[in-house]
């Protein structure tokens, strides 16, 4: 367990994305949640945005993708010497421009303190919508990224020693502290 800041990943205006090329594979990003894929994973096809709205952007070495999982360009995980299996899984997608590796988190940790933290939840389901003000348990939160139970499909949470691991060299994605500090999730 760890007792640093937390942040979730979001988008940078200005650099690609990595879109997923139809609806199965929006889908099945969506729906990784946190049980490892790998056996009998087959990589899904994406599209690599460098242009919106005729634009050209600057290429980036951590493409947007989706909340629920980061877009790593080869080259990064490389020059970082970057364990990520260690954190979590990575699976293999392809484009017109490559070969990109997604990474999931794989550990689901109940550290929220459900008695402070504001949640949002759908009225059909009850399942968590948004969670505008999020209180953790610093004892709670561990070493690597996560996921909170009844919120899988939402942000992977990171801990700040894996966010300063990127510093420097991660382009198109940010982290934004989302504990202590108060951001929604």
């Amino acid at each position: 367990m760890t007792s640093s800041r937390v942040y979730r990943a979001q988008a940078v205006d200005g650099f690609e994305w990595l879109s997923p090329a139809g609806r199965h594979e929006g889908e099945t990003i969506a729906a990784l949640g946190v049980a490892r894929h790998r056996s009998g994973w087959a990589p899904l096809d994406m599209i690599l945005e460098s242009e919106f709205d005729g634009v050209p952007v600057e290429s980036a070495s951590l493409p947007w993708c989706a909340g629920n999982v980061l877009a790593f360009h080869p080259a990064i995980i490389e020059a970082l010497a970057l364990d990520l299996d260690s954190q979590g899984e990575t699976l293999p997608v392809r484009s017109a421009a490559g070969t990109y590796v997604l990474f999931h988190a794989t550990t689901l940790t109940d550290a929220v303190d459900w008695k402070r933290t504001v949640v949002e939840r759908f009225t059909s389901s009850g399942r968590v919508m948004a969670i505008p003000h999020l209180v953790l348990h610093e004892e709670r939160i561990p070493d690597r990224p996560f996921q909170i139970p009844g919120f899988e499909r939402g942000s992977i949470l990171f801990p700040e020693s894996f966010v300063s691991g990127l510093q420097g060299l991660a382009t198109g994605t940010e982290f934004a502290c989302v504990w202590p500090e108060r951001r929604e999730v």
